[in-house]
């Protein structure tokens, strides 16, 4: 992580974002390209279903001016290793 690229959470419980908290979420995940949750296990164990939720809101954000690109398009990638949740814009 460096002051421009990447963030680190800790604190924020994925599982209880609000459909402003996931959009909010989103606009992070475009200006600074990778962020790191920890201790995501209540959302972990949501399932996939949740995390594919998750990532249909992070899908429709990009950097189109209006902060929105067509449902569908690719260029987030989501790892989950033990209690934590990454997700990652790939350019």
């Amino acid at each position: 992580m460096t002051p421009v690229f990447g963030s680190e959470v800790r604190g924020l419980n994925l599982a209880e974002l609000d459909g402003e908290g996931k959009d909010q979420l989103a606009l992070e995940v475009a200006r600074r390209r990778v962020i790191v949750f920890h201790d995501q296990q209540d959302f972990i164990n949501r399932g996939a279903e949740v995390l594919y939720q998750m990532g249909q809101v992070l899908w429709a954000t990009a950097h189109s001016p209006a902060g929105r690109v067509s449902r569908g398009v690719s260029g987030y990638s989501l790892g989950i290793q033990g209690h934590q949740f990454t997700l990652q814009h790939r350019r």
